[in-house]
């Protein structure tokens, strides 16, 4: 589930997984899926010390059209895209099934058929600057410690963790870019926590 994120730009704001049977990935109003997320995220650990790009994701106008988290959850709630993908992917009956299915990726097709109806693809602008020491996406900036975070999380499965502690092949992949990474961004407090990952 998304967990509060400290930023330099928002205070804390809500990011992560919100349904296990998907891998789409929020950052407040901007919705991604992550392995569009961690694509990028492999794609700048060999990049320049300043990078400007762009990455889309989907966005909300209309912050009640995303939903009801916790009432879609306890299945009593079902508005927005939030509510629509709980119709489809309700929230285990039982605990032990509360964990962050590595093969989510498989259901994009369907969880794209949704979000369609609710928010529109937008090309979410991308700012690494170690001058600034920030990374910036769209409106959000977060100093390297604070994405790191972000990284952990993903790394983790999130609040209940991948499945059988299993990650997709694209966590791995960008965990093993990262660990190895010289820029500026992803060394530091990450390096020092190599423990954690």
């Amino acid at each position: 589930m998304p967990l509060s994120f400290e930023t330099e730009s928002h205070g804390e704001i809500p990011i992560g997984f919100f349904n296990i049977e998907s891998d789409m990935f929020l950052i407040n109003n901007y919705f991604i899926f992550a392995d569009d997320l961690c694509s990028a995220i492999t794609e700048w650990t060999g990049g320049a010390d300043t990078i400007t790009s762009e990455l889309e994701m989907y966005v909300f106008a209309n912050p009640g059209d995303i939903g009801n988290l916790m009432g879609a959850i306890n299945g009593i709630v079902f508005t927005g895209f939030i509510g629509e993908l709980y119709k489809l992917y309700p929230f285990p009956s039982h605990p032990e099934n509360f964990r962050q299915n590595p093969e989510g990726y498989k259901t994009r097709a369907e969880v794209e058929n949704i979000i369609v109806k609710f928010a529109k693809r937008e090309k979410i602008k991308i700012h690494i600057s170690q001058e600034e020491g920030a990374i910036t996406l769209g409106e959000y900036k977060f100093n390297p410690s604070q994405f790191h975070e972000v990284i952990a999380y993903i790394w983790r499965g999130g609040m209940p963790q991948w499945k059988n502690g299993k990650r997709p092949v694209y966590v791995e992949k960008m965990m093993k870019a990262v660990l190895g990474s010289e820029h500026w961004l992803f060394k530091g407090s990450l390096e020092s926590n190599k423990n954690r990952f």
